[in-house]
C-alpha cells in the first residue's frame, strides 16, 4: 500500500488560519495513508468545499464592486484592505486561501492520478482519470489569472507562470515554469480529460466532456487563439443545455435563479470570503448604467439593499456566488471569436440569440453592424453585463488591457484618497504568498 504526505493535505486544510503553512514545502511526516479504493478516490473529488471553489480576489480587485468607507474600515485583515486599493504589498504575513485552496485541488488530482496508475481502464477508472486531469487544468488556469502575467501572442518570452506541481512526490519542489509551458500543460490536461470523461455528468458539480470543451474555449480565448476558442466553444454548444428564459423568472424572489439550472455545465463557487456574499459589497454604479430599459438582467441580477445596489443574480440558488462554466459564457465566447475571425454576422447572430431571452418581450432590438471594431465593442460590453460577479471581469480586464481600444483605468476612492490602476500595471498580477517565496526560493512578481 502506497504512502504519501497526506499530512500536507491536512496542513493545507488548516492553512487559511495559519500564516506559516506552505503548500509546496516538503514535510517530514510520511506515515499517513491515502485512500486507494475507487470509492475513496471519488470521495476526494466529492469534497465540493475544496474542488468546486475558485479564487475570489480578482472579483474584489475588479471594477464590478465597491465598498463604502465605513465598510472598508470594518475589514479586519490586511489582505482585504490592501487588495481593494491595489497596494503593492498584499499579505502582511497572512496566508492566502486563493493560493492554498487551489493548490490543494492540484494535490487531490495528483493523488488520484498516482493511485490509478496501472489500473485497468474500466469506465469508472477512466472517468476518475478524466476528472483528475480536468480539475488540475482548471486549478492551474485559475492560479495563472492571479499570479502570472496575461498571455500575449508572441510576447511571452521571459514571462513566468506558476509552479507546476506534476506529481505528489515530496522531492518535487518546482520553480515557476515559463508562462507558455503552463498554458501548454493546461491544454494537454484538458484534451486528456476529454478522452476519458463521460459526455454528461449525473451531477453538475462533476466535470464532463462538455464542461471540458467549455473550459478549453475559455483557455484559448485568454491565449488569443480565437479559432481554437471558437472550435471548442461550438463543441460545448452541442451539449444538452438550454438557455434560461429570463421572462419566466421571478424578480421578486430573493434568489431568482435555480441551482444547477439548464445553463450550467459545471457548478463552482467563489472561495468562502465574507466580502463575496456580504450585502455590504456594492455594485459599481458605472456598471449599472450600462443596462438599458427593459433589460431583465438588471432586475434579476441586482437589488437595492437600502444603502446601495448589491448583486443577487448568482446561478446557485443561494447566497454563494456562481463561478462555474455556463451556456451564456460559451455563447459569448463563440460570438466574440466569430467576430474576431471575420464572421461578424455569425457572431452577432449568436449574441442576439442569447440576448433576446434576457430582455422584456419585444424590447430587444437585435444588433446589426458591419464593422469589426463596433461589433467587438458590443459583444465585450454584453459579456461584462451578462457575466457580472463571476470573476470573469478581472480576467477580461487583464487580457483586454493590451488593446488600446478596450483598455480602461480603474479608480477607487477611500477616505477622500483616490487610487488608480492603469492598464497593464504590474499590480494586475498578485504577489506570490511570502512564505512560498521564502521556503521554495520562487521568483516574486513585480508590483
Amino acid at each position: 500500500m502506497k504512502k504519501y504526505i497526506l499530512h500536507t493535505l491536512t496542513l493545507i486544510l488548516l492553512s487559511a488560519c495559519n500564516g506559516d503553512i506552505d503548500f509546496l514545502d516538503e514535510r517530514p511526516d510520511k506515515s499517513i495513508v491515502v485512500p486507494e479504493s475507487i470509492e475513496d478516490l471519488q470521495a476526494l473529488f466529492e469534497n465540493s468545499s475544496t474542488m468546486n471553489r475558485t479564487p475570489a480576489y480578482g472579483l474584489f480587485s475588479s471594477d464590478d464592486i465597491f465598498v463604502t468607507d465605513d465598510e472598508y474600515a470594518r475589514y479586519y485583515n490586511a489582505k482585504l484592505r490592501n487588495a481593494y486599493i491595489w497596494a503593492k504589498e498584499i499579505y502582511e504575513g497572512e496566508s492566502f486561501l486563493d493560493w492554498n485552496n487551489t493548490y490543494e485541488q492540484i494535490f487531490y488530482s495528483g493523488i488520484v492520478l498516482d493511485e490509478l496508475s496501472g489500473k485497468e481502464d474500466t469506465g469508472e477508472v477512466e472517468s476518475l482519470r478524466g476528472s483528475a486531469y480536468f480539475y488540475r487544468a482548471h486549478a492551474n488556469f485559475q492560479l495563472l489569472q492571479l499570479f502570472a502575467p496575461p498571455y500575449e501572442q508572441g510576447q511571452n518570452e521571459g514571462k513566468l507562470g506558476i509552479p507546476l506541481k506534476r506529481t505528489v512526490r515530496v522531492d518535487e519542489r518546482p520553480s515557476r515554469a515559463p508562462l507558455e509551458e503552463c498554458y501548454e500543460f493546461i491544454i494537454e490536461d484538458l484534451k486528456r480529460s476529454i478522452e476519458k470523461l463521460p459526455e454528461t455528468s449525473k451531477y453538475k458539480s462533476r466535470p464532463s466532456k462538455y464542461s471540458a470543451h467549455a473550459l478549453l474555449s475559455r483557455v484559448y480565448l485568454y491565449m488569443e487563439e480565437y479559432s481554437s476558442a471558437l472550435e471548442w466553444g461550438q463543441k460545448a454548444l452541442e451539449g444538452p443545455f438550454e438557455l434560461l428564459d429570463y421572462h419566466e423568472l421571478d424578480s421578486a424572489s430573493k434568489y431568482p435563479f435555480p441551482r444547477y439550472n439548464t445553463e450550467v455545465l459545471l457548478h463552482t463557487e467563489f472561495n468562502s470570503y465574507t466580502f463575496v456574499n456580504s450585502d455590504r459589497t456594492l455594485i459599481d454604479t458605472n456598471l449599472l448604467a450600462l443596462y438599458g430599459d427593459g433589460d431583465l438582467r438588471y432586475s434579476l441580477y441586482f437589488r437595492d439593499a437600502g444603502y446601495g445596489p448589491i448583486f443577487r443574480g448568482q446561478y446557485t440558488g443561494k447566497a454563494q456566488k456562481f463561478t462555474g462554466l455556463a451556456l451564456d459564457e460559451v455563447m459569448l465566447n463563440v460570438a466574440e471569436c466569430e467576430i474576431r475571425t471575420g464572421n461578424i454576422d455569425k457572431g452577432l447572430r449568436v449574441l442576439n440569440e442569447l440576448l433576446v431571452s434576457r430582455w422584456v418581450e419585444g424590447a430587444f432590438i437585435p444588433y446589426e453592424v458591419d464593422k469589426e471594431d463596433v461589433a467587438l465593442r458590443i459583444v465585450l460590453e454584453e459579456r461584462r453585463k451578462s457575466l457580472v460577479y463571476r470573476g470573469i471581469n478581472w480576467m477580461d480586464l487583464r487580457r483586454l488591457n493590451t488593446d488600446p481600444r478596450f483598455a480602461r483605468t480603474l479608480f477607487r476612492t477611500v477616505n477622500d484618497q483616490t487610487y488608480e490602476l492603469l492598464p497593464n500595471d504590474p499590480r494586475y498580477v498578485f504577489p506570490i504568498p511570502n512564505n512560498e517565496i521564502h521556503n521554495n526560493e520562487l521568483i516574486q512578481n513585480e508590483r
